[in-house]
């Protein structure tokens, strides 16, 4: 699939260096990219799901079942947030971080903060020594994107397992003065590089879908994401039916070519037991596999339960765990969004895998395993 010049209704491309936009001409673009959802696109997406929930192999069970363990976590009060012109924030709540291997020694943290209104979040950054990672950490952040739109929320960064260049996150609008949505959710890639010791977003894109020759958006889907250099990972959520579940398509950078959008029977929400289920992070293996940790949001009451499938870069799925790798853990912590983990970020530690997660929408913790216990947890539908 060829790359598309992409029409946008509005002066602005849609890909845009942010840092050259005032908050009109901010406005003005996000304004053009509520112009370019395609209602149709998504109800024909979600009969596509609907056939498909019964045609899994495995179906998963929800247990209080945890091979991870804690191995560290980071409260509000342990984070000192620094805007761009340097003036502290006040973070109420610090979750949902992605994770970058820097060097040996270090990583560098992208936790989601959030301040005085918790729906107005931003990404910050973090270079954290791997010593540090044990029991209560501090750390002090700079900001790495916020908001510019009172509407708006930056959320949830994940990063391309080929490219750590590319930070994936979500940015949400909440408009009720809208005449036909009240919320639009958006996938967009930011393009970051270091400038001495600092690190800025260079440029921002949404991930838009191809139709027709037509550049097409969905108006509510998160944890969207590259699985590979020619596939992405696409959750949309169908807010009529109160489900979402997660399709693969061919992908040209971050254009998703609508008519190979199909979904994956093993990662669709299981009538009656679950409401949706998301990926989370991808690690790349060797020899052209991919590690992907994903949730199931349980059916009625919304708590968290995380699992692992194994896949090629094609998307196809190899292996996948039919039990929790990780249960809510609802004894280690209680905040504003109880029996809740949400998982960002992953990196291989020689023989051990370490998970980056929100708690609660308020803490981040990080978790720990043996790698070999995540395969050992899997059934395999072939290979």
């Amino acid at each position: 699939m060829r790359v598309m010049k992409l029409d946008c209704p509005t002066s602005l491309p849609l890909k845009i260096r942010i840092s050259d936009l005032d908050v009109v001409s901010y406005r003005e673009y996000v304004m053009s990219l509520f112009k370019m959802v395609d209602k149709r696109s998504r109800r024909e997406l979600l009969e596509k799901m609907l056939k498909m929930r019964g045609r899994r192999k495995i179906t998963r069970k929800l247990k209080g079942s945890n091979i991870f363990k804690l191995k560290a976590y980071i409260l509000p009060r342990d984070i000192e947030v620094e805007s761009p012109e340097g003036i502290a924030l006040q973070a109420l709540t610090v979750s949902n971080p992605a994770a970058i291997i820097n060097d040996r020694n270090s990583i560098l943290l992208l936790p989601r903060i959030g301040g005085l209104n918790f729906s107005r979040t931003l990404i910050g950054y973090s270079h954290v020594s791997f010593g540090e990672i044990q029991g209560e950490m501090r750390i002090r952040a700079k900001v790495l994107m916020m908001p510019m739109l009172s509407s708006e929320s930056v959320e949830d960064p994940r990063v391309d397992p080929d490219d750590e260049t590319h930070v994936y996150h979500v940015r949400a609008f909440d408009v009720p003065t809208w005449p036909c949505f009240k919320r639009f959710v958006f996938p967009f890639s930011a393009r970051i590089a270091h400038r001495g010791d600092q690190i800025i977003a260079e440029e921002i894109e949404p991930i838009v879908v191809i139709r027709d020759d037509n550049v097409v958006l969905l108006d509510h889907f998160r944890d969207t994401f590259p699985l590979s250099r020619n596939i992405m990972l696409v959750r949309p959520w169908f807010d009529e039916r109160k489900i979402g579940g997660v399709f693969i398509g061919e992908r040209e950078e971050n254009q998703v070519k609508y008519e190979s959008l199909r979904p994956v029977p093993e990662l669709l929400p299981i009538p009656g037991l679950e409401v949706k289920v998301g990926c989370n992070v991808v690690l790349r293996l060797s020899r052209g596999e991919r590690l992907i940790i994903f949730h199931s949001v349980d059916h009625p009451h919304g708590t968290y339960h995380h699992f692992a499938a194994l896949a090629d870069d094609g998307g196809e799925i190899m292996g996948i765990t039919d039990e929790p790798i990780i249960s809510p853990m609802h004894q280690l912590y209680c905040g504003r969004r109880p029996a809740t983990i949400f998982v960002c970020g992953a990196i291989r530690a020689k023989d051990k895998l370490m998970l980056f997660a929100g708690k609660d929408n308020e803490i981040i913790i990080i978790l720990e395993s043996e790698m070999d216990e995540v395969f050992e947890r899997m059934k395999f539908l072939c290979g």
